[in-house]
């Protein structure tokens, strides 16, 4: 069934079994923001969405103490001086975004 060593059918059943569990949560969670009605089937659409997803999951996965050097939550910043640190950024237009 597979080439890695000491494995057993119990454990990969048991995850197998969340399969289910975690499309029922997708499918959950699109009907509520919506998405269900959507299809996207144009490829540059479809890429732009993952872009979109990954991105976001690698910025989330960055700020996790496992991904940190020193093992730590990152310093709690407020979001006013976020904010204005975009604005000072050369490619933002005031009024045109």
């Amino acid at each position: 069934m597979t080439w890695m060593d000491r494995i057993s059918y119990k454990p990969v059943g048991d995850l197998y079994g969340l399969k289910n569990w975690v499309e029922y949560g997708f499918k959950q969670s699109k009907s509520e923001l919506g998405w269900a009605d959507c299809r996207m089937t144009d490829y540059a659409a479809i890429e732009k969405w993952w872009e979109i997803v990954i991105s976001a999951y690698w910025i989330v996965t960055l700020h996790t103490p496992p991904m940190r050097p020193d093992g730590t939550n990152p310093p709690k910043r407020d979001t006013l001086g976020v904010i204005l640190s975009f604005t000072q950024n050369s490619a933002w237009g005031a009024g045109n975004g």
